[in-house]
């Protein structure tokens, strides 16, 4: 009797939990579409996944080129494209995707404490007229590189201004043979013009004022571009050829040790490591101030992300943005994955990552100084017409004083398109 209560028993427990567990609905995994190029979010997107497991990433590889991304995101997007939840973006696109409506706005998701995470500069490249569009994935930033051998062999501290930067590289020019004073990016593409934003800011000036109208038509930002011409032309510590010098011409006359200064991005620092003739030999500071600036100033590279306006899961969607861009997991997922510099503050004071990339805390007061490009959607066009400019300059056809007139005009009419 007492074997078949027990019996009884066993089986009133088993029959509620059978129909319990045929009842409940098997929990639903949503599928987010991330379309990336140029870098690998292999590593991110396992990070991501193992936190998150009823959210999976479909990567969808970009092309490796930065141009035919931005091509072939447009096409789909302005289609009308419903396939993509997740993009990545050079930082210089969010307000052309944004202005399209191709971009869910991200404000109301963010707490003044989760925006105060981020390095400024790249924070301030995703907002566009008082929105935040995309958040930071990982930066970049010019900055001058410096022979600390030759700094210390004639008695010099790092420039902090423009007239010492001269001073320095005309003396230990005349004494090191066959050498020059500073090399950096003249040739008529986008790289003069980050050149040229860091000499206009660390000048006091600007391209675009706060009513969104060109203002470049300025003394201060005359003298920035005449200053660019005077290197080569007046104290000629940068050689002629330097109006045909992309990143790559620049750093190769660096790495062979015939050069004091260079201005140049991050990625030159693991060049020079590897280089016999200058590695341990070199320093970096942020850029020197202008004769008119309070401080020196580096234009902002990197990428960012932004969801897609048609998204079926904006809040997986931001869950994963939020995961890749402000957290501590994600953001060294992406960096050890493919050698990037992150965008939170307190990384730069982490020992794991300092272990591994201790040359990250040369970098950190570069990044404080970061200043992203005009945040216009028609930056390209703008951008455009300002290299043919201040490459004339550079040639020598034209004075800053002279050209600058016309170039405001044709910036505030592409402006009011």
């Amino acid at each position: 009797m007492k074997k078949k209560l027990l019996a009884i028993m066993v089986i009133a427990m088993i029959i509620p939990a059978v129909v319990c567990a045929k009842g409940r609905k098997k929990e639903k995994v949503v599928t987010l579409n991330l379309r990336m190029g140029v870098y690998s979010p292999v590593n991110l997107i396992k990070a991501f996944e193992a936190e998150n497991p009823d959210i999976k990433i479909n990567w969808i590889k970009m092309p490796s080129n930065s141009d035919t991304v931005h091509d072939s995101l447009v096409t789909m997007l302005s289609a009308g494209d419903d396939t993509t939840d997740i993009y990545s973006v050079d930082v210089v696109w969010p307000a052309e995707f944004a202005s399209s409506g191709w971009a869910l706005p991200l404000n109301k998701y963010l707490t003044t404490a989760e925006k105060n995470q981020y390095l400024k500069g790249p924070l301030n490249a995703g907002i566009y007229k008082g929105e935040t569009w995309a958040l930071p994935l990982f930066t970049d930033g010019g900055m001058l590189y410096y022979r600390a051998d030759l700094l210390e062999k004639y008695g010099y501290k790092p420039p902090k201004t423009w007239d010492e930067l001269v001073k320095i590289a005309k003396d230990i020019q005349s004494k090191e043979k066959d050498m020059i004073g500073f090399t950096w990016q003249g040739a008529q593409y986008e790289g003069l013009i980050c050149n040229a934003l860091e000499y206009i800011w660390g000048n006091d000036a600007d391209v675009l004022g706060t009513n969104g109208k060109a203002v470049l038509n300025s003394p201060n930002a005359a003298e920035a571009i005449q200053f660019m011409a005077d290197l080569i032309h007046k104290y000629q510590i940068t050689p002629e050829g330097v109006v045909n010098w992309t990143e790559e011409e620049s750093l190769k006359v660096f790495l062979d040790g015939r050069a004091v200064f260079m201005r140049n991005w991050p990625y030159a620092w693991q060049e020079c490591e590897k280089s016999g003739v200058v590695r341990g030999k070199v320093g970096v500071v942020p850029m020197p101030k202008g004769f008119h600036g309070k401080d020196g100033a580096a234009c902002l590279g990197g990428w960012s992300l932004m969801i897609a306006a048609n998204t079926k899961h904006a809040a997986e969607a931001v869950k994963f943005i939020k995961f890749a861009t402000s957290t501590d997991t994600g953001q060294k997922a992406i960096m050890y994955e493919n050698g990037v510099i992150p965008v939170l503050d307190r990384l730069y004071h982490d020992k794991e990552v300092i272990a591994k990339y201790p040359y990250y805390t040369n970098f950190y007061n570069v990044f404080l100084t970061t200043h992203p490009r005009p945040v216009s959607p028609y930056y390209a066009e703008l951008s455009d017409a300002m290299q043919v400019d201040i490459h004339s300059v550079l040639l020598g056809e034209k004075t800053a004083v002279q050209m600058l007139p016309g170039l405001e005009t044709g910036l505030n009419k592409i402006l009011s398109q």
